[in-house]
C-alpha cells in the first residue's frame, strides 16, 4: 500500500465494504470509522515508515477516532512518532515475545 486512501481502501476491501473506495477521498475516513463501529476489529498496519509524513499524520488522525470496537497494532522499523503505547521488540523468539506481550498486557491492566 503506497499512501493513507490506499491503506483506507485495503481496510474497506478486508471489512468487506467496497463502496467505501468509491466515496470521495475525504469521506473514506468517517465511513471507515462508522463501519469499525459494529464489529470488533484489531488493524494491523505494516510498514509505516513507507509512508509519507503528510500520510503518517493522516492516519494518527484517522486512528485517533477509532471506536472502542477497534484496535490498531502498527509496526514500522525506524520509531515513528504517535500517540499510544509502544513495544520495541528486539530479535525474540516466539517465547521470548509471547512473555513480553503478556506482562505488558498485565501491568496494563
Amino acid at each position: 500500500v503506497s499512501g493513507f486512501t490506499q491503506m483506507l481502501d485495503a481496510i474497506a476491501r478486508r471489512l468487506q465494504k467496497p463502496e467505501i473506495t468509491q466515496a470521495p477521498a475525504d469521506e473514506r475516513p468517517r465511513l471507515l470509522i462508522n463501519a469499525l463501529t459494529s464489529t470488533r476489529t484489531l488493524l494491523v498496519l505494516d510498514n509505516l515508515e513507507t509512508l509519507t509524513g503528510a500520510d503518517q499524520r493522516s492516519l494518527f488522525a484517522f486512528l485517533g477516532h477509532l471506536p472502542r470496537t477497534c484496535k490498531a497494532l502498527l509496526t514500522s522499523r525506524p520509531l515513528v512518532i504517535a500517540t499510544g503505547r509502544r513495544l520495541k521488540l528486539q530479535k525474540l523468539g516466539l517465547l521470548q515475545l509471547q512473555r513480553e506481550l503478556n506482562a505488558k498486557y498485565l501491568l496494563r491492566n
